[in-house]
């Protein structure tokens, strides 16, 4: 199919026109045409009936990416609301929810938790294996230990100190991941239970504590060489201990203890 303009000549008798045949005949000489024709006004440059397709021999000049008008003759049919990718030509930028999805993250965060105690008001002395507890009677408690709700941790360094300068005993720290094991009293044996089992997590032991130079008021141990995974239960964030000591040693009245806990939270 030849595409031809004839100056001049017009069947509706106008002067001055463009006629643009599309077909395969010679134009206006008698014969018969096959052809779409579109008149153009020289004098306006305006075009009735040609089509988008006739009228653009090369592709349209833009500047920048094709819009979706431009690409496409008809709106793009959709069924509902357009998507993010058909209307931007680049993904749209979205904030992350909160979740356990660490974006980048290459290791857990570092924490330390601590308890304090005072215990009976007395000078009972303690037996080997025997509980050193608080005045009330109940479990030691970490709080806050993991990062999240039934979140787990690493302990990785342990830290014991009283306010006694002249103690020098060993102790140990029994953990738990609930309070279910029944309280011991101070000063009574530690037992471990059968009925524990799903519940106790290990132990901590500390070698003899050791006071520094004069003026100094408490003495202190600490155990660096640990890695211990503990859980917290499902609805908190706090694990539960009971100390024990391993020596035999006085006690001062209302003596107090602290227990702080290095932790590599997951």
């Amino acid at each position: 199919m030849a595409n031809k303009t004839i100056r001049q000549w017009s069947r509706n008798g106008k002067d001055d026109v463009d006629v643009l045949y599309i077909g395969n005949s010679d134009g206006p000489d008698g014969t018969d045409l096959t052809y779409s024709q579109s008149v153009i006004d020289g004098s306006s440059d305006t075009a009735t009936g040609l089509t988008d397709t006739q009228l653009r021999l090369t592709p349209l000049p833009v500047s920048g990416p094709l819009t979706d008008t431009q690409i496409r003759l008809t709106p793009l049919p959709v069924s509902g609301p357009l998507t993010d990718t058909q209307l931007r030509l680049t993904a749209l930028p979205v904030s992350v929810p909160a979740s356990e999805l660490h974006i980048g993250k290459i290791s857990g965060q570092g924490d330390s938790i601590h308890c304090e105690f005072a215990r009976p008001s007395d000078t009972t002395a303690y037996s080997i294996n025997d509980v050193v507890g608080p005045a009330v009677t109940g479990l030691l408690s970490f709080t806050n230990i993991s990062r999240v709700v039934g979140g787990s941790l690493y302990i990785v360094k342990a830290r014991l100190m009283t306010n006694q300068s002249t103690n020098t005993a060993t102790y140990r720290l029994h953990l738990y991941q609930t309070t279910s094991p029944a309280a011991i009293a101070d000063n009574a044996q530690f037992a471990i239970l059968w009925a524990n089992r799903a519940v106790r997590m290990g132990y901590i032991d500390f070698d003899p504590v050791t006071t520094e130079g004069t003026g100094s008021d408490c003495v202190i141990s600490l155990n660096k060489d640990i890695r211990l995974h503990v859980k917290c239960d499902a609805s908190i964030r706090t694990i539960y201990g009971v100390l024990e000591t391993k020596s035999v040693f006085t006690p001062t009245s209302a003596q107090v203890f602290f227990i702080d806990l290095n932790v590599e939270q997951d």
